[in-house]
Order: C-alpha cells, then sequence, then structure tokens
C-alpha cells in the first residue's frame, strides 16, 4: 500500500508540473497587468505613424538526417506617436501583429493609450491589456484543466483504493 502511494504521488507530481506552471505563470501574469494598468492608467489618444518589421529565423528539422528548413516568423511592432502635454512622444509598442494573419490596423489609425503620469514613455495600449487578460486567464484554465486530468490518470494508473 506504501509502495502504490508512493508510485501514485510521483506519478501524479511528474504529470500535474506542467500545469502547476501554467496556473503560477497565469496568476503572476494577471498580478503583473494589474500593477501596470495601475501605474499607466491615464487615458489618450495617439495614432500608429510607421510599424516596424522584425523577423526571427527558426531552424527546423524533422529527423537526424533530413536537412535543416529555416521558417522565417515576421511580426508588425506598431509605432505610438501620442501628445503630453506639449511634449510629443514617438515609441514602437510592445504589442505585434503576425503577417500571416495581416490584421494589423492601417497607419493614421487612432490608438486608445494608457500612460504612466510620472514617466509618459511607460505605455500600454489598451488592446494589450485586454488581450494579455483573456491570454492569462486562458492559462490558469488550461494549467487547471491540466491539473485535473493528471489526477484523473493517476487515479486511474494507481487505484489506492
Amino acid at each position: 500500500m506504501q509502495n502504490r502511494l508512493f508510485m501514485a504521488l510521483f506519478i501524479y507530481a511528474f504529470l500535474s508540473s506542467v500545469g502547476w506552471i501554467f496556473i503560477y505563470t497565469g496568476i503572476k501574469d494577471v498580478f503583473d497587468w494589474r500593477k501596470r494598468r495601475a501605474r499607466e492608467c491615464v487615458p489618450v489618444s495617439g495614432v500608429i505613424v510607421d510599424y516596424v518589421r522584425r523577423e526571427k529565423r527558426v531552424k527546423r528539422a524533422r529527423g537526424r538526417n533530413q536537412i535543416r528548413t529555416v521558417e522565417v516568423r515576421v511580426r508588425w511592432y506598431p509605432v505610438a506617436e501620442y501628445r503630453v502635454g506639449e511634449r510629443v512622444y514617438r515609441r514602437e509598442c510592445e504589442f505585434n501583429y503576425r503577417d500571416v494573419l495581416d490584421d494589423r490596423p492601417p497607419v493614421g489609425e487612432t490608438l486608445d493609450i494608457r500612460y504612466d503620469a510620472d514617466d509618459p514613455l511607460r505605455f500600454h495600449l489598451r488592446e494589450q491589456a485586454e488581450w494579455a487578460e483573456r491570454f492569462n486567464v486562458q492559462t490558469i484554465v488550461l494549467g487547471t484543466a491540466w491539473v485535473a486530468v493528471s489526477v484523473l490518470l493517476t487515479h486511474h494508473c494507481c487505484p489506492l483504493g
């Protein structure tokens, strides 16, 4: 009985560790975004003046003897311009758009920006905050489901009763 218990605990710990990492990461990011939104809370209207194109090369191999293929992933980062008092700020956003979707708003479109009153260079887009909130909730739900499945698998593999 004791060997079964240790085996069940080991299997559960092994299987559920990924789920607990998802849950931890999701909760941590929720609190980080809450702090950021509290700090960067002054609303201002901005405009997209340009996009910065960034490429990331990813090497892939499908087997030991096969030739590696290089995949190029393109991201578009909007450059926002907004005015705080008499000063105009022009900054690249953290939020990006993928090239394959081509869903990025056109240059000249208005943005809803929130900036830090103490340091107007620190800012985020409202759209970015909403996306991060949805993503973090999905990460927590995925982690919870992973842990639940690991409990069921552990019980199935090592029944204790």
